[in-house]
């Protein structure tokens, strides 16, 4: 799972969120992803089990994913809980399971179509998983802090942020 940069980035480039009020992390990250998506500044690539590269888009996937992030990432600092990721959105439909296992995690997907994941199941190390999940919260923060660096300052960003900062280097 990554978060690229795919072209010119620049402050003047969301310009047209500023002076907008947000109530919740999501909404703030439905506006922004929709505003990189449709400038064309980010791709985002999720893949495994079997398929190198999922449906996945910048717009509607990666609100959802960024959404869940602290909650997956504090769970992957306690080393000790199960964890999910959910891909809800039509057309995806998979749910990527973290179930502990010696110092890492079996981890799992289960798909709502007519795809079936191959393998199924495979186990990855803590610090692997750690260090994609803090690669991914690092390349979200960087886009946004050159996209909308009045954004990137957002209470509601920095909440984001601290808790998905629980992750060990």
């Amino acid at each position: 799972m990554t978060i690229e940069r795919s072209g010119t980035l620049n402050s003047d480039l969301c310009s047209c969120l500023i002076g907008r009020r947000w109530d919740s992390t999501m909404a703030l990250f439905d506006d922004v992803c929709d505003c990189l998506d449709s400038a064309g500044a980010v791709k985002f690539r999720v893949g495994g089990f079997g398929q190198l590269e999922w449906p996945v888009d910048a717009a509607t996937d990666l609100p959802v994913m960024l959404g869940q992030l602290p909650d997956i990432c504090e769970i992957v600092a306690a080393g000790n809980e199960v964890g999910e990721l959910d891909f809800y959105e039509q057309g995806i439909e998979r749910r990527v399971k973290l179930e502990p296992l010696r110092n890492g995690y079996n981890v799992g997907c289960v798909s709502g179509t007519s795809w079936s994941p191959n393998p199924s199941v495979f186990w990855e190390s803590r610090e692997e998983i750690s260090a994609m999940l803090r690669d991914v919260r690092d390349g979200f923060l960087s886009i946004l802090s050159k996209a909308a660096p009045w954004i990137s300052s957002h209470p509601l960003v920095h909440a984001w942020s601290a808790r998905c900062a629980k992750l060990q280097e």
